[in-house]
């Protein structure tokens, strides 16, 4: 509403006019501090008359068709379907500060002032309520594309929509002052809630972690036609390769790792938690259940690589410059834990087991899997084990793989653990068919002979027991021989066989 006069009348005056206007000609509106907001009321000015309907039955709080949103006196605007709609990017901002942009394209003009860092942006589902009786959940937070639409022609159908997760690259350094490195990328972090503490003096557990999966979408079936299922989803985890140099060392790939939950420590009369397990299973083959089609074969499961890295070649030709060394593979067991009071014992360390798996039941038996190791071989037997005269072996001498021993008797018996007792020596239960060798060398300078004899119950000897001296050898009678001791049932018996 602009302050203007009317003819004949001055430009400073306050009068009524002929048809009842009220003019305030030259005068300021000025709100309880004093700010002119006359040019607010001239936008009042533009409303027609359905609007300003509108406004005059505005409720606290509610969004109406028109011009004017009201807030309620804690700031929130109430609506069943509050739609913002903008024909360019929505921006949220807090205290004058963009926090959060908005659009239906790459967004490149979100930036900080300068000198200035990125502002931080929370986003958080409510904690539940609820009293010590009844506790709630927390408030699940749910993120999904859009699925690809149907087709019912001789089309594909849509592609479901892409999800990315991208953190911030690093800011490049173009001040060439050295040793100015560029800036870090940002890292992501994906964290479950820990479980929650029970004061409990009874028998209840605390609260598990919350579980973390990451699932890849299975395959489509074909109901139809002679086409192919869908292939399930790739699962891929890729760190970053490292950066080229001009002058110095080229950055080092980045480094991969997975590592399960360590169990938690007990300070009362209970046993430590158990380490969180961690398992990589490759999909199993699909059944062929269809009748009538003969050379049809049920699909192979999912192969398994663990693959190091190939070496880097060097095409300097510089003496002396060679390629780099393969990535080496190291499957390594955890030891056990420390026995560090009173007369309590050390923990057996973890085993490494290597399985191939039977083959398939059928009309002709699958042929079983091997376990293949190619290339040469190292291992790593004991070679302070040491036998004189007769003696019982200790589980170090028969776990060690080789004795040399010395013997003072013809014969000297060297007789070993009983059945149980050689069980006992392993953490895990061995199962029908495991075995382990053991060799026996002879180094008496005389004729003494060593007699491996079976330590009793559940423990027998197959095959010549006798190892002649290394001056003697010769009579048919080596001077060393290996033993190779199969469990038999998987319990307690051995069987110890004359290689």
């Amino acid at each position: 509403m602009a302050a203007s006069a009317e003819a004949g009348h001055h430009a400073n005056r306050v009068y009524t006019d002929h048809d009842g206007d009220f003019h305030l000609n030259g005068a300021k509106f000025l709100n309880s501090d004093e700010n002119d907001i006359a040019a607010q009321l001239d936008v009042l000015d533009t409303l027609v008359a359905a609007e300003l309907t509108f406004v005059d039955g505005a409720v606290e709080g509610a969004v109406t068709a028109s011009k004017v949103v009201v807030a309620n006196s804690a700031g929130a605007i109430v609506d069943a379907d509050l739609i913002l709609d903008s024909t360019n990017e929505i921006n949220v901002q807090i205290g004058g500060v963009g926090l959060l942009a908005l659009d239906d394209a790459a967004i490149s003009g979100n930036a900080a002032a300068t000198d200035t860092v990125g502002q931080d942006c929370y986003v958080e589902t409510q904690d539940a309520g609820g009293t010590a009786t009844t506790a709630k959940a927390g408030g699940l937070y749910n993120i999904k594309t859009g699925d690809g639409s149907a087709s019912t022609g001789n089309f594909a159908g849509g592609a479901g929509g892409a999800f990315d997760l991208v953190s911030g690259g690093g800011g490049a350094n173009s001040g060439g002052a050295s040793g100015q490195a560029g800036g870090a990328g940002g890292a992501l972090g994906i964290t479950t809630g820990a479980g929650g503490t029970t004061d409990d003096t009874g028998s209840d557990n605390g609260g598990a972690g919350g579980a973390m999966t990451l699932t890849t979408g299975a395959g489509a079936s074909s109901t139809a036609g002679t086409g192919d299922g869908g292939a399930g989803g790739a699962f891929t985890v890729a760190v970053g390769a490292g950066g080229a140099t001009t002058a110095g060392a080229s950055g080092a790939g980045g480094a991969f790792s997975a590592t399960s939950g360590a169990g938690s420590t007990s300070a009362l009369a209970f046993n430590g938690g158990v380490g969180g397990a961690s398992s990589l299973v490759s999909g199993a083959g699909g059944s062929a259940t269809g009748t009538g089609a003969s050379g049809k074969s049920g699909g192979a499961g999912g192969a398994l690589a663990i693959t190091a890295g190939v070496g880097g070649l060097t095409d300097d030709d510089a003496a002396g410059e060679v390629g780099g060394a393969g990535g080496t593979v190291t499957i390594t067991s955890g030891a056990g834990g420390l026995g560090s009071a009173g007369t309590s014992t050390g923990g057996a360390g973890g085993n490494v087991v290597l399985v191939a798996s039977a083959g398939g039941t059928g009309n002709t038996a699958g042929v079983e899997g091997a376990v293949i190791a190619r290339g040469i071989q190292f291992l790593k037997p004991n070679l302070n084990n040491t036998a004189g005269a007769a003696a019982t072996l200790t589980g170090a001498q028969m776990l060690g793989g080789i004795i040399v021993g010395t013997p003072t008797a013809d014969p000297s018996a060297y007789t070993t653990l009983t059945g149980a007792q050689i069980t006992a020596l392993f953490a895990t239960q061995p199962l029908t068919g495991d075995s382990f060798e053991l060799t026996i060398v002879n180094i008496a300078a005389t004729n003494k002979v060593i007699s491996l004899v079976a330590g009793g119950s559940g423990m027998t000897v197959t095959g010549e027991d006798l190892i002649e001296n290394a001056t003697d050898a010769g009579a048919g009678i080596p001077a060393s021989g290996t033993f190779v001791f199969v469990n038999t049932d998987g319990g307690d018996t051995w069987v110890a066989y004359r290689k």
